[in-house]
């Protein structure tokens, strides 16, 4: 919510009249006497003076009447009676000042009009009269609130300045108060140039300039710029200075002088707020006349601000005595009691806002509503209803009384319908509008107030002045925060995070509202790394938090982030396992809890929160499990009955119910929790999973659990990562009870969701960590599927669920010629995307800070903030891609665009040999025979995944020892010995089985090729080396064997192979080190010398440049790399290739386009070897050429020794010539040629593999 500081908006000129004790029966006389006189101008300035005694002594009425007399006499056309219809003017002017009747403002308005048409354009008081009733229409319209009289007062005004008679600086004020008034940014502007032009003519004239200073101020709330600001104080520093000392505006003067030292404090300038604190003082100091209502109104103004800013009750006391001389200093019922009156209710709320007293929150309500009753101009009533709006919305957060929140709304769309759409001041109160409407939809859930709320913070922030549109920013993204929640629309949560970051990037120091903006927008990162779990927004959440943490906030605001940071902590726990992040979580929710007052509506999801915490310790602690119990119970006592959160909080209760053993009271409040939440809502998917969860611990019927999880699943409002674990749990429990169709139901499910929780917008690194979460699901659902004898429905599952990443980069690069014989510039539009978005950079998440960070304007704030843009660009690309491709969908005959491929498709990659799909499950193993004549399914009784697991972690142990000369050979004999019972159980287990079903499907043994799809641990094997220990039967004796990660890939593969493109090789190579391995450098040598038969310069790795590295990878269609590789166990993505100039990654490699693309080479280490978690996406050196566009990538399993590299790329060449191109044949001859060389040495011959079409 935004309260309105009311400045006194301008300066009046006072008539200080010394009472003279003159009788009114004498005075009558003289009037009779002159009345009687023949000489009318005698008469006339006889009347004239005699009004002056009776105004001197006090006679009011007998003043106007004496001047009412004269002016009846001089008409029509006496050269005095425009001046005296002036005077008369003028004087009903007075009589209201002293009685506030409005009826005699009406009477000067008549007499000064009467005025105007009598002054004749040759009269030769024309220009005085015509200025004085510019000055009457000025000061009437704004307690009669009649707009036509400043147009009248800008016609009067304008005469005078077009006839040179002076005049503007009266102008430059009827322009300025009808900017006020309409909010028309050409009134302004043209009273800044008459203000400015009048001091140019006048010198440094006092009044003149204090009126230059009220525009400017005027205008740095348009603009928000410090230089207006600066300019605004200059002016007004100039009215004083110029000022005569026994000046009776001096007073006035310098408080104004004040409320421009507020205005650049609030734009930046931090000195000036003490200065504005001093000026304000020494105004109250003054003596004091009739304008000691202005001196005290701005001293409030300024000392609130100053309390509020520096956490000071005790200025706040002395602000709330200074706006109470303000009331005392003003007559009742007046436009300047109502000004008074609203300064004080600021000051009453000020107080309450620093101790959280409700007290003067009452009071202030009681002050405010006392100011809006009485009758003002539009601007000043407008923000008397907006600041009692504003009372009254804080006081239903602390009370939770509706009433109080339905006032609030009123009177905020009343206050916003007062004035012009223009009018500057009008988007505050749209701004606070948009606050109460959310919150009132938040009690009802009646969704046009939501969406009133958003569209009305829209209004808001449009063109909003800097000053305030940190704030407005920050509560249009809270209303986009909320309809994110109740619909999950990932678009407005992305709008709200733009929204916040804005708000937080505009934040001067010093901004009072600081700490509720950090921690607006670390809630918008935090809900957004939970839907999509990128890290790097859960880092920034934490920073913003800790800054808010840290600033010097309001107590209910500071209340209101320690619970937040300890939400985003929880995460963080969540995410990283640190005990210190769960503890601290817990801390700060207890200390939310603790300062949160017993009525306030935000107890319940405080306490919520805590709950949520404190079952995360509840498992090795039973105190935690009490006090999470007790806490859930006591937000539910709070809580009104059929308020939406209370489901969330029963919920919360049973998990806490069932950490402490209480399993039967937890089912019960479950239940509850998933009965009180509509069928369609979001949560309800959560509250089912939680349902599941204390069944199962209470050992209830399978049946019930499965149902429950069913549910949560199948339910498509859920965000998709709820539906995908509830899936999963749903197809494991039925696969554990035999329920096959039904397993094979839920588990397919799962793999469908896949893809939404780590769509393209992610960057590699969080997508590899969502994926991670799931470890073989693919698999799990294939299994699955074949157990319900589903085989197609198997394939899909494993194309599905495995190398998600691959596919997806894949499909986005491949031939786009159909697409633009239809639709060129679509093609190019799709094109120009997809390149940009491959050519992002990938940022590796900032470390979370300990503790809080140094500030929310630090060093390195706005570095962070900058990281932040450059990560938003790969959403904002993101969705315009996602934009092109749906219009492409939209084409005739494109619909499927993008899309996997069908089973059929996937079949017919099976023409020139079959494909087989070897899968692993927990209870079986499989292959899926993908044939010219359709799919076989082959079960294979002696493959199972813990078997597996096992054997693949010894063998690469064998490896290592097999290679390790610090041991002795007997060691490195027996390791052999160990790969080569491998190798046997691969023939037994899985080559042999496929291929006799192979013979039944009637393929040749002689010649032909297979396509092996391995999944989990078998990606670690060499699967194309199987071969009985007896000597017997290899695999290398009957099929020539290639890999790819899935069937989409082969497909995509063979779909962009390079046709007719001229060749061009290269070779890659590092000569320049000093190996400690000779054999590396005789690899070396080897690599000079296919440098030598291509007819090209070898690039030296240690010398050229990293651009000339990847140049050649992106132009050559054959690539031969000799170099050092280094793959990551814990992150396959930082697998790299290492040069001199440092590593280049898998994700820089895979970035790179090579539309000519044929064949690479990798003589290098272990570059298809990735991690375990991650072992079905496929994630190393090997796929990042695939991505690169190459269709043919011959790589290694693990590291080989150089001599024995050179001898492979040696033999591979010559083979390669001989197969006319065929790398799959090239290599399977090469190995069979090293396995005859290295006989009885595994480790030597079987790492060299083919991967692609």
């Amino acid at each position: 919510m935004k309260r309105r500081l009311r400045l006194w908006r301008a300066l009046r000129r006072a008539r200080a009249a010394q009472k003279q004790a003159v009788p009114s029966s004498s005075a009558r006389l003289i009037t009779r006497a002159l009345t009687a006189n023949p000489g009318m101008d005698d008469r006339l300035v006889l009347l004239t003076g005699l009004a002056a005694v009776y105004e001197a002594s006090g006679d009011l009425p007998l003043a106007i009447d004496t001047l009412a007399t004269a002016a009846d006499l001089a008409l029509p056309d006496h050269r005095y009676a425009a001046p005296l219809l002036l005077n008369l003017s003028l004087a009903y002017d007075q009589a209201y000042a002293v009685t506030a009747d409005r009826a005699f403002l009406d009477d000067a308005v008549s007499a000064a009009r009467r005025a105007r048409r009598a002054v004749g354009e040759t009269h030769p008081a024309r220009a005085d009269v015509l200025n004085g009733v510019v000055a009457v229409l000025v000061e009437a319209e704004e307690v009669l609130d009649r707009p036509e009289l400043l147009d009248e007062a800008v016609r009067a005004g304008t005469e005078v300045v077009a006839a040179g008679d002076g005049g503007r600086h009266n102008l430059a004020v009827a322009y300025r108060s009808r900017y006020e008034r309409h909010g028309h940014l050409p009134d302004l502007h043209a009273a800044l140039r008459h203000a400015e032009d009048a001091l140019d003519r006048a010198g440094a004239e006092a009044e003149t300039a204090a009126e230059l200073g009220h525009i400017l101020r005027l205008l740095y709330s348009v603009t928000g710029a410090e230089e207006d600001a600066a300019r605004a104080v200059a002016a007004c520093r100039a009215a004083v200075e110029s000022t005569e000392p026994d000046d009776e505006e001096g007073v006035a003067r310098r408080a104004i002088l004040a409320g421009a030292l507020l205005d650049a404090y609030q734009a930046g300038d931090q000195a000036a707020l003490e200065e504005a604190v001093a000026y304000a003082r020494a105004a109250l100091t003054a003596d004091r006349d009739e304008r000691a209502f202005v001196a005290a109104q701005i001293a409030a103004t300024v000392l609130t601000v100053w309390a509020r800013r520096h956490r000071d009750i005790e200025v706040a006391h002395e602000a709330e005595a200074a706006a109470t001389a303000a009331v005392r200093a003003t007559v009742p019922d007046t436009a300047d009691r109502a000004v008074a009156l609203d300064t004080l209710a600021t000051a009453l709320y000020g107080r309450f806002q620093l101790t959280g007293d409700p007290q003067p929150l009452d009071e202030a309500i009681e002050t405010g509503r006392n100011a809006q009753a009485i009758p003002t101009s539009a601007t000043d009533h407008a923000g008397h209803l907006g600041n009692l709006g504003t009372s009254l919305f804080d006081r239903y957060t602390v009370t939770g009384d509706r009433s109080d929140l339905e006032s609030a709304v009123e009177l905020d769309r009343q206050a916003g319908a007062l004035l012009d759409e223009a009018h500057p001041e009008r988007g505050m109160y749209l701004n606070n509008l948009n606050v109460a409407l959310r919150h009132r939809y938040e009690v009802t859930g009646a969704h046009a107030d939501l969406e009133e709320s958003i569209a009305i913070g829209r209004l808001a922030t449009r063109d909003a002045p800097t000053p305030d549109r940190p704030l407005r920013l920050s509560n249009l993204g809270g209303s986009l925060f909320v309809r994110y929640e109740r619909f999950g629309d990932l678009a407005d949560l992305d709008e709200d995070v733009a929204c916040q970051r804005e708000a937080a990037e505009l934040l001067p120091d010093g901004y009072p509202d600081a700490p509720s903006v950090l921690g607006n927008l670390g809630l918008a990162l935090q809900s957004r790394y939970r839907r999509l779990g990128t890290e790097a927004d859960l880092s920034e959440a934490a920073e913003a938090l800790g800054d808010a943490v840290a600033a010097d906030a309001l107590p209910r605001d500071r209340t209101a982030i320690r619970s937040l940071y300890g939400q985003v902590l929880h995460s963080r726990w969540e995410a990283g396992g640190e005990e210190a992040d769960l503890r601290g979580a817990i801390e700060q929710a207890r200390l939310a809890v603790e300062a949160t007052h017993a009525d306030d509506p935000a107890l319940p999801q405080r306490l919520g929160n805590l709950v949520t915490m404190l079952e995360s310790a509840a498992g090795d602690s039973p105190a935690a499990a009490e006090e999470a119990v007790a806490a859930a119970r006591r937000a539910l006592a709070v809580l009104p009955d059929g308020h939406p959160d209370a489901p969330g909080l029963r919920s919360g209760l049973a998990l806490a119910l069932s950490a402490r053993g209480d399993t039967g009271d937890a089912v019960r409040e479950a239940r509850a929790a998933v009965e009180e939440t509509p069928p369609r809502h979001p949560d309800r998917a959560q509250f089912l999973i939680n349902l599941a969860y204390v069944l199962r611990e209470r050992r209830a019927e399978t049946d019930d659990v499965i149902a429950a999880l069913r549910q949560a699943a199948l339910l498509d409002t859920a965000p998709p990562a709820v539906r995908l674990r509830a899936a999963q749990a749903w197809g494991g429990l039925a696969a554990e009870r035999g329920s096959h169709a039904d397993a094979a139901r839920g588990l397919s499910l799962a793999v469908e969701l896949l893809p939404e929780v780590s769509p393209r917008r992610l960057g590699r690194t969080d997508a590899q960590r969502w994926l991670a979460g799931f470890p073989g699901l693919g698999c799990a659902a294939a299994a699955a599927c074949l157990a319900s004898d589903e085989p197609e429905r198997a394939v899909r599952s494993l194309e599905l669920g495995r190398a998600v990443l691959l596919n997806r980069t894949l499909h986005t690069r491949g031939d786009t010629s159909p697409l633009r014989a239809v639709d060129g510039a679509l093609a190019d539009e799709f094109e120009r995307l997809r390149d940009r978005l491959d050519a992002l950079p990938e940022e590796e998440a900032t470390p979370f800070s300990v503790g809080p960070a140094s500030g929310a304007h630090g060093g390195d704030a706005h570095a962070r903030m900058a990281a932040a843009r450059r990560r938003e660009r790969r959403s904002q690309l993101v969705e315009r891609f996602a934009d092109v491709v749906r219009r492409i969908e939209r084409l005739p005959g494109f619909g499927g665009f993008l899309r996997p491929p069908a089973v059929d498709e996937l079949l017919a990659e099976a023409r020139t040999g079959p494909v087989v799909m070897v899968n692993v499950g927990d209870d079986r193993g499989d292959a899926l025979l993908l044939t010219a004549a359709g799919l076989r399914h082959v079960p294979l009784s002696g493959l199972r995944a813990e078997r597996l697991n096992e054997i693949a972690f010894e063998f690469h142990r064998d490896v290592a020892q097999a290679h390790d000369r610090s041991v002795g050979r007997a060691a490195r004999e027996e390791a052999e010995g160990r790969l080569a019972d491998v190798l046997d159980w691969l023939w037994t287990t899985i080559a042999a089985p496929v291929l006799a079903e192979l013979d039944q499907a009637g393929y040749a043994r002689s010649g032909r090729t297979i396509w092996w799809v391995p999944t989990g641990m078998l990606a670690f094997l060499p699967l194309h080396a199987a071969t009985r220990r007896d000597g017997g039967d290899s695999l290398l004796e009957h099929a020539v064997s290639r890999y790819t990660p899935t069937v989409t890939s082969l497909h995509l593969a063979r779909r962009t192979m390079a046709a007719g493109a001229e060749p061009r090789a290269g070779v890659i190579v590092s000569m320049g080190e000093d190996h400690a391995d000779r054999s590396w450098a005789a690899a070396g040598v080897e690599a000079t010398r296919f440098a030598e038969r291509f007819g090209v310069l070898p690039l030296d790795a240690a010398t050229v440049t990293r651009a000339e590295v990847t140049e050649a990878i992106r132009t050559c269609s054959d690539l031969h790399i000799a170099l050092h590789a280094r793959s990551d166990a814990d992150d396959p993505s930082r697998s790299c290739l290492l040069l001199a100039g440092g590593e280049m990654a898998v994700p820089e490699i895979a970035a790179i386009r090579n539309e000519r693309a044929r064949l690479a080479y990798l003589s290098a280490c272990e570059t298809t070897l990735t991690t375990a978690a991650l072992v079905d996406e496929g994630i190393h050196l090997t796929s990042a050429f695939q991505l690169t566009g190459f269709p043919q990538v011959v790589g290694t399993l693990w590291a080989v020794r150089g001599l024995v590299a050179a001898h492979a790329a040696e033999r591979f060449y010559d083979e390669l010539r001989e197969a006319g191109g065929d790398a799959g044949r090239a290599v399977h001859e090469t190995v069979r040629y090293l396995r005859d060389r290295y006989a009885g040495f595994p480790s030597a011959w079987a790492a060299l593999h083919c991967v692609g079409a």
